[in-house]
């Protein structure tokens, strides 16, 4: 049951952003979440300990820039 009331409310959260989030957005978040997956196997494979949850905010950071660059505020 906790699973499904967690899975059920991040779709819930997905169907609302997606509306708001551009393609460009979506694309850094995947391209954040893909690199944040490869520390997590570089952590298990090697004994090098890179802290992942302290990498979190990159998502958000990637987000404001994806408007940033929509907006032209970059210059």
């Amino acid at each position: 049951v906790p699973v499904f009331i967690l899975e059920g409310l991040m779709t819930i959260a997905a169907h609302l952003l997606g509306n708001f989030l551009t393609i460009t957005a979506i694309a850094n978040i995947s391209l954040i979440g893909s690199i944040l997956i490869m520390v997590v196997g570089i952590n298990l494979t090697f004994d090098k300990k890179i802290k992942v949850a302290n990498m979190l905010p990159s998502l958000i950071i990637a987000i404001i820039l994806a408007y940033i660059i929509k907006w032209g505020l970059y210059d």
